[in-house]
């Protein structure tokens, strides 16, 4: 990872030459100077944050839809832009680790900034994987994969837009969002409370462990949510492909940007179907073109899972 306090410095620097420019908000328009700023640091937290827009509030996104986020380092030109936020809300755990290091070197210019960890605010949980005898557990950083928790951090963000100014009038979008994933949460509860089986392969990364904890759902899954590990070992397909056989699993899910080499030999081997199981960590730049949200991806989830856990 880049040296963090190198970047800050340089940052500072700029500043004091004029040379950083203002921020503007996703779309390119210009935030004015007393709009309450709110830097998300990927998709689900963007989304979540989106919903609070208005011609006083607006909603950035550090990553780039399209790309591979969890070894996201900061560059000079997302420090300016967490540098100038009133809000900044990211996901904590071990992708994170760089945000305390960059909030040490901006020193008092980061004391003004309202810092939301989803991790810290929702709870820890850990995941198990094919691969746990081999590795410590890491905490599972997707904490947006059970709606509740999205709702949670929902209104947290609410809760800091009010405390940065508390003449913001909040968009009424942000209750009817909330409505909305309220329904689809109940949805999520109807299906495990009849669903023929409660149990899922997942032959990638594992970044649901929030969702399976909140909905009663047992896995197996390749690796760790957050791995650096791109390929899947022999044994670990060979695991699956046994225990898919074994349990008579119809389906084998596979995440965003997956090669989907695993999760094509094992269903390959044992003719199951292969269906995507979105983290909502970022999308592609079709995706995002298009206005896709939280709560269509996870809308998504369900009807796979449907096929899955029947």
């Amino acid at each position: 990872m880049k040296c963090i306090k190198k970047i800050a410095a340089i940052l500072l620097s700029a500043v004091i030459m004029g040379g950083v420019c203002g921020c503007a908000s996703n779309d390119g328009v210009p935030v004015s100077d007393d709009a309450v700023t709110i830097v998300t640091s990927n998709f689900a937290l963007y989304d979540f944050a989106r919903v609070y827009e208005t011609d006083g509030i607006r909603a950035e996104m550090l990553i780039a839809p399209g790309t591979e986020s969890h070894d996201l380092e900061a560059t000079l030109s997302d420090v300016s832009v967490i540098s100038e936020a009133d809000i900044f809300v990211y996901a904590g755990g071990e992708s994170d680790l760089w945000v305390e290091s960059l909030f040490a070197s901006l020193g008092e210019g980061g004391e003004n900034i309202i810092r939301i960890n989803a991790l810290e605010l929702v709870g820890e949980l850990h995941e198990h994987t094919q691969e746990e005898h081999e590795h410590t557990h890491e905490a599972d950083e997707h904490t947006w994969t059970s709606i509740p928790n999205a709702i949670t951090l929902i209104e947290e963000i609410g809760r800091a837009i009010q405390k940065t100014d508390e003449t913001k009038a909040l968009s009424p979008k942000a209750e009817e969002y909330v409505g909305e994933l309220n329904a689809l949460d109940e949805e999520y509860r109807s299906l495990t409370e009849t669903a023929k089986r409660l149990e899922v392969a997942v032959a990638d990364r594992f970044p649901f462990t929030h969702m399976a904890e909140e909905y009663g759902i047992a896995y197996s899954a390749a690796f760790d949510g957050c791995t650096s590990n791109v390929e899947v070992p022999l044994s670990v397909i060979s695991g699956m492909i046994e225990e898919v056989k074994v349990k008579e699993l119809p389906a084998v899910f596979y995440i965003e940007f997956s090669d989907r080499t695993a999760v094509d030999a094992v269903c390959r081997e044992t003719g199951a179907v292969p269906l995507l199981l979105h983290s909502c960590h970022n999308v592609t730049k079709e995706e995002f073109s298009s206005g896709v949200t939280y709560l269509d991806l996870m809308t998504q989830n369900l009807e796979n899972l449907k096929i899955a856990l029947n």
